[in-house]
């Protein structure tokens, strides 16, 4: 575990810059490479599929946190600096709920396990409760994602829902489950 706890040690979590996009990409790339390489998917996309993140929206990023469809993202940063894990809060798109947003995060498995997106969600979760009219931050997970499950538990979300079957992948059945946090 000292090898883990040194990984995490090394990396830098951040608030993302409008510089970090060109390496926010190469981290998705092999970030979805990832996804299924060990029988175990964690994003909805087939990895032969032009599909998946896309990553952040240059103009939300500086959008108010009261108009619809925000965003802020925030990365961990490898000391050779390749971002190797990303976290982001999106505003709804519609006004009547712009009390919540949803959290999405990813992280490499070579730095899985050490920490880092329990520092990650710790930045993002301290910044979303220093906004005002923000109160609920929501997530949905793969059920298999045991891992992130009990680091979402652990950071106080809530499970509130599962949905059935909602991806597969060859005849593999994945539920999808939804989480909310209260801040």
């Amino acid at each position: 575990m000292a090898e883990r706890q040194g990984v995490t040690a090394t990396c830098t979590v951040r608030a993302m810059s409008l510089h970090d996009q060109a390496a926010l990409s190469a981290h998705f790339a092999r970030h979805k490479a990832e996804s299924g390489r060990d029988g175990i998917h964690f994003m909805p996309y087939l990895a032969d599929s032009d599909q998946g993140p896309r990553g952040a929206d240059l103009a939300a990023l500086e959008q108010p946190l009261d108009e619809p469809g925000w965003q802020r993202w925030f990365v961990a940063q490898a000391p050779d600096g390749r971002i190797v894990g990303h976290l982001d809060l999106r505003g709804d798109r519609l006004r009547t709920a712009r009390h919540r947003c949803t959290l999405g995060i990813g992280i490499e498995a070579s730095h899985r396990g050490a920490g880092v997106g329990r520092r990650l969600m710790q930045q993002a979760l301290d910044f979303a409760r220093q906004q005002v009219g923000l109160e609920w931050v929501e997530l949905w997970v793969f059920g298999n994602n045991r891992p992130a499950i009990a680091l979402y538990q652990r950071m106080g979300f809530q499970t509130i829902g599962t949905t059935p079957d909602q991806f597969r992948f060859g005849r593999v059945c994945v539920d999808d489950i939804h989480m909310v946090l209260k801040l």
